[in-house]
């Protein structure tokens, strides 16, 4: 079989198998040879020895000894397995739950190259973090891919201050807070400090959406009362600065807390403007953004009614000036990571709404993301393959406590890896990418780039449409505590990886 510039993939070993993603699955002891390799040094021609589930060797000319399996990656690129930080794979809005699963969600992550996933426990009210944490780990029994959590704070009492830093303890680092969604999920301002007096010195991770709920809220009941119900009008009310404002005041509170905290799905310009002034004055403060703020824009929810309400999220999909800043954004460092905010919905659900405000929100992406980001960063020569290392798997695994046993290839890391050919495309329509949903707003894009295998733990899980992990393979990855080395990391060397002018 023909790789990227007319190599050919060779395999020895024992057993006289002509490719090296056709044999499976027992434990053996893995020789990856002459890939171009993302190591934390950089990009390297180095070879990779992986020893049941974990990298026991990176290095030069490794000697094979005998029942070693050898695979010659001549052409292609080896990355860390994806960690994609921020999914709902088990959530209900209203009457109705999201399209994926852990099952089907997880399938797709694994043809996306996407390893572990961060999945979002939200308490039903009057719930508590631990009976919310056991419904999602019952469910997560599923997961093809290895799987951590973040908790929602839906409301602030000294009771639930309390439990915070036990469950860093048992690791579960990352809390989100809302200033959106009054109805159910807005804390105050002073609330959120609270949060995040306790988080930070227990070494968590405050990540923020950042929407002013009251003013969100007063401009929808507007535009209904006025008869305004196209899906355009969920932008309109939802305007870049409600993000802005809030933004702000989030940025006031991380200056008094010192509290780690991200952002998250950051969709506007102007919000890159302030995060990068914070970051000058060394506030602990961190940008994420989505495939969809990067490559969709308004004009989607000006298509008819029954198209247009696929693409409702929030916050909104924005201007192609605003995503034009968002590339700048994770150039310059200002952004650290592309997470995805799965969160699809099928169109019987979206259907049954008659006015924007009743669509039940969210986009998917979890299968899409590497290559929409490898198409818009390296293909369109904004950046290099190490910098789209960084923000699809390194800088998320450090920020969520799984480095360094995730996101890095390194002797003692967990062995999942990525092998890329650059020259491949990829049908974006395609099983499994797609997951479970009957709309994929990526359907009919063949974007550059192709997965050929994934590795997870030193098992093969993916090749070439070829999809060999069962449900429940994955494991529950306990997450440490944010340390000072990393955080200074991520704060002061996450510096732009640009091979462009």
């Amino acid at each position: 079989m023909s790789a990227a510039g007319g190599h050919h993939y060779l395999m020895t070993g024992p057993s006289p198998r002509n490719h090296p993603f056709r044999t499976w699955f027992e434990r053996m002891r893995w020789i990856l040879k002459h890939g171009s390799v993302v190591t934390p040094m950089g990009l390297a021609p180095v070879d990779i020895v992986v020893e049941d589930e974990t990298i026991v060797w990176v290095g030069v000319d490794c000697d094979p000894s005998e029942g070693d399996m050898v695979v010659d990656l001549a052409g292609l690129y080896v990355l860390p397995g994806f960690v994609d930080m921020h999914t709902h794979l088990h959530l209900r809005v209203g009457q109705y739950s999201v399209a994926d699963d852990f099952q089907t969600g997880t399938a797709a992550a694994l043809a996306g190259g996407t390893t572990t996933v961060v999945e979002y426990v939200t308490p039903d009210p009057g719930e508590t973090f631990t009976s919310a944490l056991d419904r999602w780990r019952r469910v997560s029994e599923k997961s093809r891919a290895d799987y951590a959590f973040h908790v929602c704070i839906p409301r602030v009492t000294d009771d639930v201050l309390d439990e915070l830093p036990g469950l860093i303890r048992q690791g579960i680092t990352g809390f989100k807070v809302f200033l959106a969604y009054p109805d159910r999920l807005m804390l105050s301002t002073a609330e959120i400090g609270r949060v995040m007096s306790v988080v930070g010195p227990a070494g968590g991770v405050v990540f923020v959406h950042a929407e002013d709920g009251v003013e969100v809220e007063r401009l929808r009941a507007e535009a209904v009362s006025m008869g305004r119900k196209a899906p355009i009008e969920h932008a309109r009310t939802r305007p870049a600065r409600t993000e802005v404002e809030a933004v702000s005041l989030i940025l006031d509170l991380v200056e008094k807390t010192r509290c780690p905290t991200v952002v998250v799905h950051v969709s506007c310009g102007e919000t890159m403007e302030l995060l990068a002034e914070a970051r000058s004055r060394g506030l602990p403060v961190f940008g994420e953004t989505c495939p969809h703020y990067l490559w969709l824009t308004e004009r989607q929810l000006l298509r008819p009614f029954e198209e247009a309400i696929h693409y409702i999220c929030s916050p909104p999909i924005r201007t192609a000036s605003d995503a034009m800043k968002l590339w700048d954004g994770l150039c310059t460092g200002v952004l650290q990571f592309v997470a995805t905010d799965h969160c699809p919905f099928f169109s019987e659900a979206r259907n049954s709404a008659d006015s924007f405000d009743k669509v039940p929100n969210g986009i998917s992406g979890i299968g899409a993301r590497f290559n929409l980001t490898f198409a818009g960063g390296l293909y369109s020569g904004r950046f290099g393959m190490e910098r789209l290392a960084h923000v699809l798997s390194t800088h998320p695994a450090m920020i969520c406590g799984l480095y360094p046993r995730k996101g890095v290839i390194a002797p003692g890391a967990d062995a999942d890896l990525v092998v890329v050919d650059p020259f491949g495309r990829t049908d974006l329509g395609e099983e499994p990418l797609a997951g479970a949903c009957d709309f994929n707003p990526w359907e009919g894009i063949e974007a550059p780039g192709r997965l050929l295998a994934v590795m997870g733990r030193g098992e093969w899980l993916w090749r070439e449409h070829d999809l060999s992990a069962k449900p429940g393979r994955g494991r529950f990855q306990e997450r440490r505590r944010l340390s000072h080395n990393l955080l200074a990391h991520l704060l002061g060397k996450d510096m732009a990886w640009i091979f462009c002018p």
